[in-house]
């Protein structure tokens, strides 16, 4: 049995690592040329630290991560809001955990410069082979996509499962400086503005490293262009007047460590993830809002699952039980998800609506508060 796993992304790295560990013969199709050092990073919080130990990588994860001991709010005149504590949130580089998941698989695995371009169908909608812009066709058993908020492969197979974007964007920068991360510490920041529709990140990334985000209501706000050079403008208005060193923070990241991002989720929610032979993961899947924190957690979970599916129903050498493995995981996945996708949008709510009062502030981190159960 051979899986290809289409996109070399978080997911798709995990995944592969995961079903290697049970002697699947696994290859993964990444679009980059070379090994990339794009992105910027993220919260783990504790689900994904949990699918961490479980490739035991956790421990590696910690050193090349930074602990985010406490939560705290602010408004812009540097006035303490709330404070309380975190318990299990990493903050990390993602260039770090695609490193430590790519260190994790054979050299070999990871087949690099191939974007997804067309797929070949047998009988019933069954993928025979994935076909590659670079003019490779790679036949494969199972398929499984894991190409990001943003895939190729979704819009393929489920031409009706769009994208649409929500009213808040992101700009998001990072930053090496000894004396801004030693003021801003070991805890997770966030400023907001009374109004409502504006807020600014701050996390510590480690090794003196800082990122930080600006969240901004699109109906509120003019977009800007995507000019590097005007986006730290856009920024720098609208935080200029805040409490010190923020506007230092901000004048500090070059150019080239400042990106705008427009947050897209499905139209539609959460619908099937599987056709036949070829499965969603991640991003790809299930696009979640920023504003939870569970993209890069979820998409660990994912992996989890599915190789747990693929043991439990044997399925390296039953695969005829291939459609229950999909159909369990959609099973269990879909009202976690779901859960994390309601959370988002009570998050988009609160974010958009003036400040009145603590007791309606909730912290802009998803968790799942039905104790739904993963396997």
């Amino acid at each position: 049995m051979k899986v290809a796993i289409i996109g070399g992304g978080i997911a798709g790295l995990a995944t592969a690592a995961h079903l290697i560990q049970q002697g699947v013969q696994v290859e993964v199709y990444e679009q980059c040329i070379v090994p990339s050092k794009v992105g910027m990073g993220f919260i783990m919080l504790s689900n994904g630290l949990q699918m961490l130990q479980e490739l035991d990588l956790l421990a590696k994860a910690k050193k090349l991560g930074h602990p985010t001991h406490f939560f705290s709010l602010k408004n812009p005149t540097g006035t303490t809001i709330l404070e309380t504590p975190l318990e299990d949130a990493l903050t990390m580089m993602r260039y770090d955990l695609i490193d430590l998941l790519q260190r994790k698989l054979p050299k070999s695995v990871v087949k690099f410069n191939h974007q997804f371009e067309s797929f070949e169908y047998g009988k019933n909608k069954k993928l025979v082979a994935a076909n590659f812009t670079n003019g490779n066709s790679v036949k494969a058993d199972i398929f499984l996509a894991a190409d990001g908020r943003a895939s190729k492969v979704r819009t393929v197979v489920f031409p009706k499962r769009t994208l649409y974007e929500i009213r808040e964007k992101e700009i998001v920068g990072v930053l090496k400086d000894k004396d801004l991360a030693a003021h801003f510490g070991e805890g997770f920041m966030k400023v907001i503005s009374p109004d409502g529709g504006l807020s600014l990140g701050i996390v510590p990334a480690g090794n003196h490293r800082l990122i930080w985000y600006l969240q901004f209501d699109t109906q509120k706000y003019t977009s800007p262009s995507k000019e590097a050079s005007k986006i730290k403008q856009f920024v720098l208005d609208r935080i200029r007047d805040w409490q010190a060193p923020i506007p230092a923070l901000i004048e500090k990241t070059t150019v080239n460590k400042i990106h705008l991002w427009p947050i897209a989720l499905l139209k539609n929610g959460f619908e099937q993830f599987y056709q036949a032979n070829l499965l969603l993961l991640g991003d790809a899947a299930h696009p979640l809002s920023t504003l939870t924190s569970q993209g890069v957690n979820s998409a660990l979970e994912d992996a989890s699952q599915l190789a747990y599916l693929f043991a439990k129903f044997k399925l390296k050498d039953k695969p005829e039980y291939l459609e229950n493995v999909f159909k369990k995981f959609q099973q269990v996945r879909l009202p976690i998800l779901e859960e994390y996708e309601r959370q988002g949008a009570v998050l988009l709510e609160k974010f958009l609506a003036p400040f009145e009062s603590i007791d309606d502030f909730q912290i802009p981190l998803g968790n799942n508060k039905k104790n739904l159960i993963l396997k």
